[in-house]
């Protein structure tokens, strides 16, 4: 596989995904000035229920399917049919537990919300299960209107009601729509029908339940403190750590999220060429880390202007949280993608030592530093978690792919310096302007050009070897001399 086939299967995904992440920002910054932050609290909380049910038939099976690398009908059925069958599951738990959860987090809203959640469960599971093939095809234009087109219906339909009826159920019927979306475009654009069978189902778990296992652990360690929260605070508070997660991670994880998407059928591809597979690895970890690594640390440094330009002041209880998400977002949007490698190696077991190991460290300290410093304790304790988790993954990284110590720091030395002198221009040279507008935009393009700037003197100063600068700058060369031939 070509590093160009990496940058562009890349740059297609990330399309999509940072189309669907400001189709939802732009939703969530009209909604954060008619919604309180109550309602997008009650919101999460129910669907972090739907999510501790589907947890258990999480068991991965359409990553499954990609890593076999074969079109194999059985298998396709069996995945389709178990999928169903699980979600009217979930259906019933939820709509049995729906007045229990209502009583336990002390809210009655829940039981009519949750009820309603149940609803989507057996649509999600009955979509069509064929789409997986979007990406075991590298065919990423499919993906990207699959993604991108229920999230504009969704839009319309939030907004709208919203507006009209300045409640918690503009967002549930967003839910709604994405779903139903969702299912008839993977019937429209797929050819695949499926049909009930379990005959490929043992060939698919025998892989998967070690997915399983990850899916749990990373309920624990990103689900479970929307429920901790729920429980011990008010839904307000619920609210400013969903938004702020939100936010903070529109940068980072959101943006390393498409990049993983991309080059994961990329490492099953090459599962059987070692060197190849730490060639694509490193050229990954290098264009992740050149975007993710500024724009954590330039939200955690702008957070509060953000939130008073976006959001508005009812939500300045969301700016310490956001500071310390982003922090820890960099670490996690870095490490995620070594997961992909140990899953295209038939080594899945890797991911679950980590998240094993993440767990140990964020549960008790969530537990410990939220009771001593509320919200900026959990902030603190994802960022602990995350610095862990990836210093665990390097180590991984080592073992799996026969990196030396060089080889596996190399792409994070240019993007940490630049971020560090950019951080030092906006710590040292604040914008003071009264315009909250003015000043934000003015810090950004400040830190745009201080960070871009310091890393192409640094670039220039290696010698400009070969890597991802070389490969942007060229990108971006040949966007402008398109634009001046036009």
């Amino acid at each position: 596989m070509s590093n160009t086939s990496i940058y562009s299967s890349s740059l297609y995904m990330l399309a999509a995904r940072v189309t669907v992440k400001l189709i939802g920002l732009s939703s969530i910054l009209v909604l954060a000035r008619i919604l309180l932050p109550s309602d997008f609290g009650l919101i999460a909380i129910a669907m972090s229920i739907y999510a501790f049910i589907e947890l258990f038939g999480a068991f991965g099976f359409e990553t499954v399917l990609i890593q076999q690398q074969k079109e194999n009908k059985e298998n396709f059925d069996a995945v389709w049919s178990v999928r169903l069958l699980f979600s009217i599951f979930t259906a019933v738990v939820l709509i049995i537990i729906s007045s229990w959860a209502a009583i336990f987090f002390n809210d009655q809203r829940l039981e009519t919300l949750i009820s309603f959640i149940a609803f989507v469960s057996i649509i999600n599971g009955g979509a069509n299960v064929g789409v997986v093939q979007f990406q075991m095809d590298l065919d990423f234009r499919k993906e990207f209107i699959f993604q991108v087109l229920p999230k504009i219906a969704s839009f319309f339909t939030i907004v709208s009601l919203a507006y009209i009826y300045k409640s918690y159920w503009a967002l549930a019927f967003g839910i709604l729509i994405t779903s139903l979306s969702k299912f008839f475009l993977s019937y429209k654009m797929n050819a695949y029908r499926p049909r009930f069978s379990i005959r490929g189902l043992k060939e698919v778990f025998s892989f998967s339940k070690w997915i399983f296992l990850n899916n749990i652990l990373f309920y624990l360690n990103t689900q479970f403190v929307t429920v901790f929260l729920g429980k011990f605070f008010p839904a307000s508070v619920v609210g400013f750590y969903s938004i702020a997660n939100e936010v903070s991670s529109l940068p980072t994880t959101e943006i390393a999220a498409p990049i993983n998407k991309a080059t994961f059928p990329m490492y099953c591809k090459l599962k059987n060429n070692i060197s190849a597979l730490r060639s694509c690895y490193l050229e990954t970890i290098s264009f992740i880390s050149i975007i993710t690594i500024p724009a954590a640390i330039g939200v955690a440094l702008l957070a509060e202007k953000i939130t008073l330009v976006f959001l508005g002041e009812k939500w300045i209880g969301s700016v310490e949280i956001m500071s310390w998400l982003a922090l820890a977002s960099v670490f996690l949007s870095i490490s995620t993608n070594i997961g992909y490698v140990y899953i295209s190696q038939n080594k899945p077991y890797f991911s679950l030592y980590i998240n094993v190991f993440r767990a140990l460290i964020f549960i008790p300290s969530l537990l410990i530093l939220t009771n001593f410093y509320g919200l900026s304790g959990v902030g603190f304790s994802f960022f602990i978690s995350s610095f862990s988790v990836f210093i665990v993954s390097i180590y991984y990284s080592f073992k799996i792919l026969s990196l030396s110590f060089y080889e596996i720091f190399r792409p994070f030395f240019r993007p940490f310096l630049g971020s560090i002198f950019m951080s030092a221009i906006l710590l040292y040279f604040p914008v003071e302007i009264q315009n909250k507008t003015v000043s934000l935009f003015i810090s950004v393009i400040t830190g745009f050009f201080s960070y871009f700037s310091s890393v192409y003197f640094l670039w220039r100063l290696s010698g400009m070897e070969q890597g991802v600068e070389s490969k942007l700058i060229l990108k971006v060369k040949n966007a402008c001399k398109y634009i001046s031939r036009s």
